[in-house]
């Protein structure tokens, strides 16, 4: 993968880090229950009707997606 740059929170309070991956098996990933709640693909109409968000996510959906956000 690579980072694709950062961005700070509106609320200045969390470093958000926009990282590009490649998965070849989607279905084989399984994060950790203890660390993540929930996990699931979505578009970024989903993303727009997602709440809560953190503060500056969807900032930086459009900053670091450009046209793939739309």
């Amino acid at each position: 993968g690579r980072v694709l740059g950062t961005s700070t929170s509106v609320s200045g309070e969390y470093t958000l880090y926009w990282v590009e991956v490649e998965v070849s098996d989607p279905a084989a990933l399984r994060p950790a229950p203890n660390e993540v709640a929930e996990v699931r693909w979505v578009t970024p109409r989903d993303v727009d009707k997602m709440d809560p968000l953190i503060p500056g996510a969807r900032e930086g959906f459009r900053r670091f997606l450009g046209k793939e956000w739309q």
